[in-house]
């Protein structure tokens, strides 16, 4: 069985299409746990209908604030040899779990990930458009991982994960980091893990909302980058693997940082210029593997044209 764990906290506008994209799913047997994050809206009354309808959906309340205590509490509740997270703004393609599931039971697999589809008004698209379908094991996990940093895709929690990994090993998610617990959950699980899988194919439609976390200003946003960016690099490192790709993901962390100072009531782009992660970029200069916006935003960092900075920003915000 696989357990399908989503944390919704005022999550009523969108909740029923990520149920519906659950219930319908060509895999049947699964659960559904929806962890009612202590909700003010409808959630709840959603939550609770939909179980009425089927018995495979679970209500769990979970009264203690942020997303890793409902997917902690999620994991506890589940009883299935699979855990799969999904977002309750988020929906799933029809076969998503079949194909998942075959996997991981046909090559004896820890985590199996998939593409992901980006959704907004613009249109879809996939996260990872060139790499192909791959199985990792041993001391070829790392390099799969190092091979694809530059995706994203193992950067996001929404995997297969085989329960007893993260049980034995008592993986969960980090209730001291606001920001990227996703990455910390990843890595902690693949360094238990024996197999590992990349399936090419667009399963998981990631909806890009105007009320999400990364539009919201991060008072320790420098502190929360910094503890990922060294978690990955201890990683990389304790593997011998080169660290370019990460080099390359650190302009995109830079400029969420730069971003995030732009969200603040008053900016302070001296702040960013300073940071330790900004000297660790500057250093490695990656430019030859950067699109030209991401070039021309490197340019500024190294020649401190705070001006620049400013509206490079302010253009990304209202876009």
């Amino acid at each position: 069985m696989v357990s399908i764990i989503v944390p919704a906290y005022n999550s009523e506008k969108h909740l029923r299409d990520c149920i519906n994209s659950v219930i319908c799913q060509t895999f049947r047997e699964l659960e559904l746990i929806i962890v009612d994050n202590n909700s003010t809206d409808k959630t709840a009354q959603i939550i609770k209908k939909a179980a009425e309808s089927d018995g495979r959906i679970k209500y769990l309340f979970c009264p203690v604030p942020g997303v890793s205590n409902a997917r902690n509490a999620g994991i506890a509740y589940s009883c299935g040899d699979y855990v799969f997270f999904l977002d309750s703004d988020d929906t799933l393609i029809n076969n998503a779990i079949e194909i998942l599931h075959r996997a991981a039971e046909e090559d004896d697999l820890d985590i199996t990930a998939c593409n992901i589809l980006y959704s907004s008004e613009k249109g879809r698209s996939p996260m990872e458009g060139s790499a192909k379908t791959a199985v990792a094991k041993g001391t070829d996990i790392p390099l799969l991982f190092s091979d694809m940093l530059t995706s994203y895709v193992w950067y996001m929690v929404f995997k297969l994960f085989r329960r007893s990994i993260l049980i034995e090993n008592n993986i969960l998610f980090s209730t001291k980091l606001a920001v990227g617990e996703d990455l910390d959950f990843v890595i902690r699980a693949i360094e238990k893990s024996e197999a590992v899988c990349f399936i090419d194919t667009p399963l998981y439609i990631y909806n890009i909302t105007q009320n999400g976390l990364n539009l919201k200003y991060h008072e320790n946003l420098y502190e929360l980058k910094a503890i990922l960016y060294n978690s990955v690099k201890a990683y990389l490192i304790k593997n011998e693997l080169p660290l370019e790709n990460l080099h390359i993901n650190l302009v995109n962390d830079i400029f969420a940082l730069a971003v995030n100072e732009q969200k603040s009531q008053k900016p302070d782009f001296d702040r960013l210029l300073r940071h330790e992660l900004t000297n660790e970029l500057i250093k490695n200069d990656p430019v030859g593997k950067l699109s030209v916006s991401k070039r021309v935003f490197l340019i500024c960092l190294k020649y401190r044209l705070k001006f620049a900075l400013d509206i490079l920003t302010k253009i990304w915000i209202r876009s």
